[in-house]
């Protein structure tokens, strides 16, 4: 690789870049006009919207029958008008009074007999004049509770403090500073994310199928230049254009809140005092450090996506979902409770998040820092090597692919032996939406019937209907090639020592990620429906999954991206996908690492009917041993061992071990796996 080859196409890509107006928008204007404008504009709303809550009159009605002491209490208040209504009630509802005091005791009598009146106020918490309406009612009967309380002790030769043992009284010293960092905690880390992910997005969408659209990559590669030059230059130009716009964010936003964030807090009493807000330069400067490989995991992750579209248009379609999905761990930073604890510190972008939180808080370590660091650059440099790879095959950079055509004919639909990357990303986003709005709803009515039409009505057959109206070759797609006793051999062993395996990982994992205790409650009761029968059970829980959900998963799924990804990252992406379509954040891990088992037994020996075999074998396992349907000795050996967290002997678990890698390697001598050299 020639140096100044790169540095040419970086400079050449970076001008033209810049020239653009959309990027410098993306890039200098958003982070220059937004934030200040924004602080000032909510700032002034805030205080404009306060004041007038607090500068109005409250508009009271008493229920209290023919008794005036309640209402000449409430009279007395400040900022408070006393209304007469036939039914306060209603009128509170459609917003006539503010609040509603109700008392059905006689007050007079309650109190000359030393009793404890009752009395309610009814507010409506959506509205803020009637919240603070409740509050200056709540004050108030504070004061009266007070001075009624002194007279009866003063009548009864009694002090208050005789009765107040303690004084409670609250003191906030957290310094301006800290509670500045927790406000900005709740936004910063999703804010960076978001404008990294701006700043790379047109870059790398224009760099790749922009090029594909406008006909000039083939012109570039006639160049005696290499492939890997060229997506150096090019990856630099999207990393600096990235890094660029996280800088500007991050200093726009330093200054925008160093300046005017402290006269808000004041004026809100947010702060114990009034102290200027600062942005530590040592925190700043290990944010900028941080961005460095979260710019080049975002750039390389884009740049690997937009490469496999073919118009520009396209490559939007493909890069926005992403850009989406990076949104969605940001925002975790920003969820009370969550701590970087140290599994966190190497989920991609989560740990960025949560790390940036914690050094707005003055709360990170620096092992934390080093962590998130070190597995952050690793990421970085998987994606790089990833999006390297891509742009070195001429099938994807030179792809003419046509994808599905604009027409509702049939007749018209080219006839494929695969499903597209779009149709399966298509297939498996709608599928999910299906089971999200109307398989979950479905299983909280019935739960067997909900299981059974989220399989064959929401995904069985929605994939076998979408790839036969695109004329794609079911036998093909599907790998519905015969099933040989050698391989389905394999694939038993496979089954039950993976079964070990997984049930030691469930206890190592619910160490670190325990589920929670009513979630695991209802998995155990769809385990232990008494009244059905063991065969209807398995059927519903074991049989149909292993048919629906292998159809979709290694039949559509994995035969659409098999010829754009090689088998290393093509065995996780579908495995990952598998987990995340369970919809439960307990189960991703194991239920991901389940799927990359799946995948590779049908990727390497071309037969769906292994992948059935291996996923029905594992869910009839699971329901004998949580239904107990297996013998008792079992059920209690497991059981204490769940219940003790001590796992499995180490002697089985090599032995399942052992087993697996046998079972893998006989699959991998004697099958000779894909024909694609995409997936070799």
């Amino acid at each position: 690789m020639k140096l100044r080859t790169v540095r040419a196409i970086f400079f050449k890509e970076l001008v033209v870049m810049l020239r653009d107006k959309r990027t410098l928008l993306a890039m200098i204007g958003i982070p220059i006009v937004l934030y200040p404008a924004l602080l000032v504009v909510t700032s002034q709303v805030a205080l404009m919207h306060i004041s007038s809550v607090e500068e109005s009159t409250s508009r009271i009605a008493v229920k209290a029958g023919q008794d005036p002491t309640v209402a000449r209490w409430v009279s007395a208040l400040p900022r408070v008008e006393l209304v007469t209504m036939e039914e306060p009630e209603i009128a509170l509802l459609d917003g006539d009074v503010d609040a509603v005091v109700v008392v059905k005791q006689r007050a007079e009598d309650v109190l000359e007999r030393g009793g404890s009146l009752l009395i309610v106020i009814q507010y409506d918490s959506t509205e803020p004049r009637s919240r603070e309406a409740a509050h200056r009612l709540s004050k108030g009967f504070r004061t009266t509770q007070t001075r009624l309380l002194e007279d009866r002790l003063a009548k009864a030769g009694i002090t208050l403090d005789f009765v107040t043992p303690l004084k409670l009284q609250e003191m906030n010293v957290a310094p301006a500073a800290r509670i500045v960092g927790t406000l900005l905690a709740a936004m910063l880390p999703m804010i960076m994310v978001l404008m990294v992910g701006i700043g790379a997005f047109y870059p790398a969408v224009d760099l790749t199928a922009g090029e594909k659209e406008r006909g000039t990559f083939e012109t570039l590669l006639s160049t005696p230049v290499t492939k890997f030059e060229i997506v150096c230059g090019k990856f630099l130009t999207v990393f600096c254009i990235s890094m660029l716009t996280g800088l500007l964010n991050l200093a726009s936003m330093a200054m925008t809140f160093t300046f005017h964030l402290s006269d808000l807090l004041t004026k809100l009493q947010v702060g114990p005092e009034k102290a200027p807000v600062q942005f530590p330069l040592g925190t700043a400067l290990l944010m900028i450090l941080l961005l460095v490989p979260l710019a080049l995991f975002v750039s390389a992750l884009m740049m690997s996506v937009a490469v496999l579209a073919r118009t520009f248009k396209e490559a939007q379609n493909y890069v926005t979902p992403f850009f989406l999905l990076i949104t969605i761990p940001a925002g975790l930073a920003g969820m009370p409770g969550l701590e970087l604890s140290a599994m966190l510190q190497f989920v991609p972008i989560v740990n960025i998040g949560l790390l940036f939180r914690d050094l707005l808080t003055d709360r990170a370590t620096p092992e934390a820092v080093f962590s998130v660091l070190l597995s952050t650059s690793v990421y970085a440099l998987l994606a790089l090597v990833c999006a390297t790879w891509l742009f070195q095959r001429e099938d994807v950079i030179l792809s003419e692919e046509k994808g599905v055509p604009l027409t509702l004919r049939r007749s018209r639909i080219t006839p494929r032996s695969e499903p597209t990357v779009g149709m399966a990303i298509t297939l498996y986003t709608v599928i999910l939406l299906l089971i999200f709005y109307v398989g979950v709803y479905a299983q909280s009515k019935h739960i067997l019937g909900g299981l059974l039409i989220t399989e064959w009505l929401l995904i069985a057959l929605p994939t076998v209907a979408l790839l036969w109206y695109l004329r794609v070759d079911l036998l093909s797609a599907l790998q519905l090639r015969s099933l040989r006793l050698d391989g389905a051999l394999a694939v038993v062993a496979i089954a039950f020592s993976w079964l070990v395996l997984a049930f030691q990982l469930g206890i190592w994992h619910s160490n670190v990620l325990p589920m929670p205790e009513e979630m695991a409650k209802q998995y155990l009761q769809l385990m232990h429906l008494d009244d059905t029968n063991l065969v209807v059970l398995l059927a519903v829980i074991a049989v149909s999954p292993a048919i629906c959900e292998e159809i979709l998963f290694r039949g559509a799924i994995l035969s659409g991206l098999e010829k754009r990804l090689p088998a290393w990252l093509l065995i996780p992406v579908v495995g990952l996908l598998f987990g995340v379509f369970h919809l439960s954040i307990y189960r991703v891990v194991l239920t991901g690492l389940t799927g990359m088992v799946l995948t590779y037994v049908v990727w390497r020996t071309r037969s769906l009917w292994n992948g059935i075999l291996l996923h029905f074998l594992f869910n009839a396992s699971a329901v004998l041993v949580a239904s107990e349907r297996i013998p008792e000795t079992l059920t209690l050996a497991m059981r204490n061992l769940s219940a003790t967290q001590a796992g499995l002997p180490w002697w089985l678990i090599g032995l399942a071990a052992s087993v697996m890698s046998a079972g893998i390697g006989y699959l991998h001598l004697r099958f000779p796996g894909p024909d694609h050299g995409a997936s070799e």
